[in-house]
């Protein structure tokens, strides 16, 4: 009997050091897919800020894809919005619409409020731009909510500015001024934070 019992440990210590292994390779693939992810987010930040559109989305792309097999949706979620606004940028207006929604889509899911504030607010200022100023608004209106409920003074004055601008061109006029006006000085207490920010720091 003792034997059995020596022979069941060791087959189920083979097993636990079987999981273990298996385990640490899967953390080792999903942390090279991530480092991957970023090498391309910053190729294609540079690429996009050279004008090189079509290497940068080719960039975005690979860091999508490393993103998915990482299983990273908060980064899938930030690198789709980077795909939009490249592909807008060479007149793919359907996919800069269609990717934000993804975005959205995964950032709800998340309960990722900052990123659902800034997917709304893209899809927003794609519409501004299409002349679509009532939908864009409300588009605006539907980034600030997010952006409130976790206090994010930049998310606001972002949507207020943009929903003020909105305003401004379709009226009427005095709501237009109260969302800049509010904008304003969102950014500027986002200015002061970051400053003690910054602060802190350099002190620590």
């Amino acid at each position: 009997l003792g034997t059995r019992d020596d022979a069941g440990l060791a087959g189920e210590f083979r097993c636990s050091n079987a999981a273990g292994l298996v385990a640490v390779r899967n953390a080792l693939a999903q942390a090279g897919s991530i480092l991957m992810a970023e090498g391309e987010s910053a190729a294609g930040k540079a690429l996009y800020n050279l004008g090189e559109f079509k290497a940068a989305a080719a960039a975005y792309q690979r860091e999508q894809a490393a993103y998915r097999l990482a299983g990273d949706r908060r980064g899938l979620s930030r690198v789709l919005l980077r795909l939009a606004d490249v592909s807008w940028s060479q007149g793919d207006i359907d996919a800069a619409l269609v990717l934000p929604y993804e975005s959205l889509k995964i950032c709800r899911a998340m309960n990722d409020r900052a990123g659902a504030s800034g997917a709304l607010n893209f899809l927003a200022i794609v519409l501004d731009h299409q002349g679509k100023l009532v939908e864009a608004g409300e588009y605006f209106a539907q980034a600030l909510v997010p952006a409130r409920e976790i206090n994010l003074p930049h998310g606001c004055a972002t949507a207020l500015n943009n929903l003020g601008e909105t305003f401004r061109r379709r009226g009427p006029l005095p709501q237009a001024a109260r969302h800049s006006a509010e904008a304003n000085r969102l950014a500027r207490q986002d200015g002061e934070l970051q400053g003690r920010g910054r602060g802190l720091q350099g002190v620590g």
